[in-house]
């Protein structure tokens, strides 16, 4: 009984680790949407000149709400290196507003609003919580992919992708 329950268990890590892993070391599947403002968005457009930073997310999700800023400062700090895609779930801008407001909340990321497209990428990339990050580098491999919104590791994640692939000097 004790192998049979072992045998389980290591399935079931082995599963776990292997889903944390799936697509890093992979070419990013690509992503089409429609920005906010109505410019297409295409993540490969950014191949061979920026590393991509995808975080999915949704209005309902509180601790998304904490990535924002540091979101917003990562994006000004590495501007000609990097481009942050936010991927909402729902479309639900005026809602979204609203929150922001009351959290202080001030984006000026690319984001992509509509349901029918999100959907689509959210299921390619295998979406399962929020908020989800996907760190692509220049040549449109995932290097990195993680869940949760500690800010020091969303910095770290990508201050270590600016400093090895891109070779950007820290300011």
């Amino acid at each position: 009984m004790l192998k049979v329950i072992l045998t389980i268990l290591t399935v079931f890590l082995f599963q776990i680790g292997y889903s944390q892993n799936k697509f890093v070391g992979q070419k990013a599947p690509a992503i089409y949407g429609i920005s906010e403002k109505g410019d297409t968005i295409a993540s490969v457009s950014y191949e061979s000149h920026k590393a991509v930073l995808l975080n999915f997310t949704a209005t309902f999700c509180g601790p998304c709400w904490s990535t924002y800023n540091p979101m917003n400062d990562l994006q000004k700090k590495y501007e000609d290196e990097l481009q942050i895609i936010v991927i909402h779930l729902d479309s639900n801008k005026s809602k979204w507003y609203k929150l922001a407001e009351k959290y202080n909340v001030k984006s000026d990321l690319v984001s992509i609003w509509s349901s029918e497209i999100t959907k689509k990428i959210f299921d390619e990339y295998q979406v399962d919580g929020f908020p989800f990050f996907y760190l692509i580098n220049k040549e449109g491999i995932v290097c990195e992919k993680w869940f949760g919104n500690n800010e020091k590791k969303l910095r770290r994640k990508v201050e270590k992708e600016m400093k090895n692939t891109l070779n950007v000097r820290y300011k």
